[in-house]
């Protein structure tokens, strides 16, 4: 599995007529100012953290001999995404039902051998997922960078046919004026921030929990689609927008 991620990862980083004003209307703006509506700032805005590394995200669109599978993609930043957590709970998309066999898969950034792999038989239903690690007894080292992936396996005997998507992410401690400040916060309101501060991981993980516990929350729904769209996923905040 090492071997086909790290080639497929190769391979995908190598793609109204204005009516007649009445009397009180407001004065006309002033000469250079931007008519342009304005529009409300996200609920949850994402910082990201210093760049200058390269781009660690990967795409999952079908091609070739899959282009019947499904997509995929990790629920990550186009860098190396932050978390606080031990066990993190990392989210990944899949855009329809499908029985096709699906590999989740966990790299330590120094390791030739997967730190963690899953196997599930297919995806139920579309949308977001979750990939808990707690759940498989994995725990992250503090300052050491990670890879993971979701591979569409459509044929085991021919991996090249494989649909995949790649991510990284770090945990790291928090400093002391965010660890009070995110004392007694969840929901929206933790997931914000934890996206002020960079911490991707775990802003996308509070508002998971929110909408786990409550799918109907308007509110988490539209930021988790504004956080996603903020790095570029825009298929995956257009699902979660339907």
């Amino acid at each position: 599995m090492r071997t086909s991620w790290a080639i497929a990862v190769f391979l995908a980083w190598g793609g109204i007529a204005l009516a007649q004003a009445p009397k009180d209307a407001p004065a006309p703006p002033r000469e250079g100012a931007s008519t342009a509506p304005s529009k409300a700032a996200p609920a949850v805005a994402y910082k990201p953290p210093a760049r200058g590394a390269p781009q660690r995200r990967v795409g999952g669109a079908s091609r070739g001999a899959a282009a019947t599978a499904p997509e995929v993609a990790v629920l990550a930043p186009d860098h190396v995404g932050l978390t606080l957590e031990e066990q993190p709970d990392l989210y990944w998309f899949i855009s329809k039902p499908s029985t096709v066999r699906i590999e989740l898969t966990l790299i330590h950034g120094d390791s030739p051998a997967p730190t963690k792999e899953v196997t599930l038989k297919g995806a139920e239903s579309a949308g977001i997922q979750r990939f808990p690690l707690r759940e498989h007894g994995v725990r992250l080292a503090e300052g050491t960078d990670y890879e993971w992936s979701v591979a569409v396996v459509p044929d085991t005997e021919g991996r090249s046919a494989d649909i995949v998507s790649g991510g990284a992410l770090r945990r790291v401690a928090p400093g002391p004026a965010l660890a009070a400040k995110l004392r007694g916060l969840a929901g929206t309101a933790r997931a914000a921030a934890l996206a002020e501060a960079g911490i991707w991981y775990d802003a996308l993980a509070a508002l998971g929990r929110q909408l786990d516990a409550n799918p109907s929350d308007r509110e988490a729904r539209r930021a988790r689609a504004e956080l996603l769209e903020q790095v570029g996923l825009k298929d995956v905040a257009a699902f979660e927008r339907r």
